[in-house]
């Protein structure tokens, strides 16, 4: 959500015919445009859309509030504008979460892509290439099979969805 919002703030310079202000009686007005924001969030089947639309609706009035209180004289005058960006979310599907690289990229060796055809972990072969760097073989997943034990991945699913990474890192 991106609500625009126009704000105004008492401007005792008035006679800039320049400004954009409006008269109110004998005070100028000085108007801008802000944003509040939220992050990107994750709508699943099981969302709970109430609690979620609730959740960022008390952040952008918590962000509307606080610049509102630092002492600048602004005040939220009127919402121009709410606006929701959706994107498609399209989990990996099947036996293999492998990825082919494009060429051009693969060409300049700056990252490892672990092959992994036979699973859907390409998080923890990714993980465990990262922590555990092998030169002979940096693309097989057999380089990486003695550090299985080494890390815990209790409560990733496989492939791993962006809301599972947060568990790992902790």
């Amino acid at each position: 959500m991106t609500p625009k919002a126009m704000c105004s703030v008492p401007n005792p310079i008035c006679s800039n015919p320049s400004n954009t202000m409006r008269k109110y009686s004998t005070e100028c007005i000085s108007r801008s445009h802000v944003e509040f924001k939220t992050p990107n969030n994750d709508v699943l089947q099981g969302t709970n859309l109430a609690r979620l639309y609730d959740d960022m609706s008390e952040k952008i009035v918590k962000e509307s509030e606080d610049f509102e209180g630092r002492d600048s004289g602004w005040t939220l005058d009127e919402i121009l504008r709410l606006e929701v960006r959706t994107n498609r979310y399209s989990p990996f599907r099947g036996s293999s979460s492998f990825i082919e690289v494009p060429k051009q990229i693969a060409e300049t060796k700056a990252i490892i892509n672990v092959i992994n055809k036979k699973d859907s972990q390409c998080f923890m072969w990714s993980i465990l290439a990262a922590l555990y760097p092998n030169t002979s073989n940096p693309n097989k997943t057999s380089s990486y099979v003695p550090h299985l034990n080494k890390l815990n991945f209790d409560g990733i699913s496989f492939p791993t969805p962006l809301n599972e990474v947060k568990n790992f890192q902790k």
